[in-house]
């Protein structure tokens, strides 16, 4: 992706606050005044744990199973909300609002209204998979709501947590 109008301090505190960082490449200078740079965002990756006790924002192939080490729909609205927080006249275009129509750069004023747009199928026809449904966050979120109430239940055997992918 490509961000302007933007300090590299702000992309980096960003980044950081979500917990992801950049890809091979790092960020990437592509102006003489250091306002305008390239970067992909990548999740943090700990060694040797299975894809969903690695954290948030993982990736998931068209498999449902295999982890992509690629940062999810989500976790790339949770940076940009907070890049236009830290840099509100900054400007960012990604291969989604390249082929949106009409206006091709997410701004402060409408990454809400244009983000839900890039919502859209990333797998095929016999086998549709929207881009929001590619990751692990809603398990997450299910997971952490499941736990928070068997820590204020008195009866814990009405929950069934499962243990397993398959048991999902």
């Amino acid at each position: 992706m490509i961000a302007r109008n933007v300090a590299r301090e702000a992309i980096e505190r960003a980044a950081d606050s979500i917990g992801v960082r950049f890809g091979r490449e790092g960020i990437t200078p592509i102006n003489q005044k250091g306002t305008a740079f390239r970067f992909v965002l990548r999740p943090i990756m700990p060694d040797r744990q299975p894809a969903r006790e690695y954290g948030r924002w993982f990736r998931r192939g068209h498999d449902g199973k295999r982890t992509v080490a690629a940062v999810c729909w989500h976790g790339h609205r949770e940076f940009f909300r907070t890049l236009f927080a830290l840099a509100p006249d900054c400007k960012v275009q990604t291969r989604q609002t390249r082929e949106l129509p009409g206006n091709k750069w997410y701004t402060a004023d409408n990454f809400e209204h244009v983000y839900g747009a890039t919502d859209t199928n990333i797998g095929s026809q016999m086998n549709p998979q929207m881009f929001s449904e590619a990751c692990f966050c809603g398990d997450t979120i299910l997971d952490r709501v499941t736990e928070r109430l068997m820590q204020h239940s008195d009866d814990r055997s009405q929950f069934s947590v499962p243990t397993t992918w398959e048991d999902r």
